[in-house]
């Protein structure tokens, strides 16, 4: 009975699977079940379906091919066209954000090559605690300062040229830079130029005090180097290298005589070779603004100190101990006095401000360097009879070299100028 009851459930079971497979391929077969291409099958189908209730109303028959802009049947829904719009609207802010983005990249060769500025700079200069310039008769070594400082606002011009070689496509590492061809060796140049005048005062324990001394200063410079872009091209870094000469100059003098003079102006000249490097960085903020920051070293090659002597007068008389005859002491020019070593430090932040057909920028500055102490070399004193002597008293009693002391020399300063 068992065996019985057990046969006919599973021939029940048979009989249930084998009517919902039929039932299941009837429904089927009434869907139409979209192909290879299932939107075309669709409207073939209902385009086929069209041309047959035409022909039976007495119309001319249509074939699929020859009818597919005709709308056929109000029961389409619009809902894909609605769709379709809302994917439209949807799309919009994307497309917004892409042309945002876009905006923000750095078109290199569009950049402007010619920057034209006003400068106003404070100017310091400081030496050690040792003798400044000269060696002197009247001070001992053991004074507590003999630094000697000068200090005062020059203002002048800045221009540059930059020049930008096209690449064949953007780099962003060194990677890419190893790896490209065609790309130049370099491609960012540029040639500055900076002029500064105004007056310096001058303060020395031992030489005493000076006001509104004439001073000037120079700086000319070129820069080699190559431009790096961010992931973005929001950003390019540039890093470089080149050659520099500058040149400061003033009339504050150091000499100093208690009998006749408080103080005894003369003119200084200094003068350095340099290599500079460094990296700077331009940063597109929007359509309205950029801005750029720069970090620089720079290691002296060769740099002389010469001190217009001859402007002091003579100071006293003497009698040439060899000769018995009388003798006027005069000053001559020193030679030139070779700076051993130095380095320097330089670093601004420019605001950049876009405008249609040219830019305005402002640019705060520093600049600092720091020399060391010169070779030395005797004080050349002249007489009346043409005699040279390499010693403060021309019967050779004092013997004290001339040199430049090692100094320190701070620019801070503000640019206010125009991008062409």
């Amino acid at each position: 009975m068992k065996n019985k009851l057990s046969y006919l459930s599973f021939c029940i079971l048979i009989v249930l699977m084998v009517s919902v497979v039929f039932f299941s391929n009837i429904v089927l077969a009434a869907v139409p079940v979209p192909q290879d291409n299932g939107r075309d099958q669709l409207i073939n189908d209902e385009l086929e379906s069209a041309a047959r209730r035409l022909d039976s109303n007495g119309h001319s028959r249509f074939s699929a091919d020859e009818s597919q802009s005709i709308v056929i049947d109000k029961d389409i829904t619009p809902e894909p066209v609605i769709q379709a719009v809302e994917d439209v609207e949807s799309f919009e802010p994307v497309a917004e954000a892409v042309v945002e983005v876009s905006d923000n990249k750095i078109d290199r060769e569009r950049l402007k090559k010619i920057e034209l500025a006003l400068q106003w700079t404070s100017h310091y200069y400081k030496t050690d605690k040792n003798r400044p310039y000269y060696y002197d008769l009247l001070y001992a070594s053991s004074d507590p300062d003999n630094q000697a400082k000068k200090s005062g606002l020059l203002s002048g011009v800045y221009a540059a040229y930059t020049y930008r070689r096209p690449t064949t496509y953007s780099v962003h590492n060194i990677k890419d830079l190893m790896e490209s061809e065609g790309n130049p060796f370099f491609t960012f140049a540029r040639a500055e130029v900076e002029l500064s005048f105004g007056n310096v005062d001058y303060d020395s324990y031992a030489s005493g005090k000076t006001s509104n001394a004439s001073a000037w200063q120079g700086n000319f410079r070129l820069l080699a180097g190559y431009d790096f872009l961010s992931p973005d091209e929001s950003l390019m870094i540039t890093p470089y290298v080149g050659f520099g000469y500058r040149r400061v100059t003033d009339e504050a003098g150091g000499w100093v005589d208690t009998i006749v003079y408080n103080h005894m102006p003369y003119e200084s000249r200094y003068q350095y070779f340099y290599l500079p490097f460094g990296v700077e960085t331009l940063k597109q903020v929007n359509s309205d603004w950029d801005i750029s920051f720069k970090l620089e070293g720079a290691v002296l090659l060769s740099g002389n100190v010469e001190l217009g002597l001859s402007d002091i007068p003579g100071l006293y008389s003497a009698t040439d101990l060899n000769t018995g005859l009388p003798i006027t002491i005069a000053f001559r020019d020193s030679d030139k006095l070779k700076v051993k070593s130095g380095f320097g430090v330089k670093t601004s932040l420019k605001a950049i401000k876009k405008l249609q057909f040219y830019n305005v920028f402002v640019e705060p500055f520093f600049e600092m360097w720091r020399m060391s102490k010169s070779d030395s070399k005797a004080m050349l004193s002249v007489s009346t009879a043409d005699q040279y002597y390499y010693s403060a008293y021309p019967d050779g009693s004092e013997y004290k070299p001339l040199y430049e002391p090692a100094s320190y020399t701070f620019d801070v300063g503000l640019r206010l100028g125009m991008q062409f």
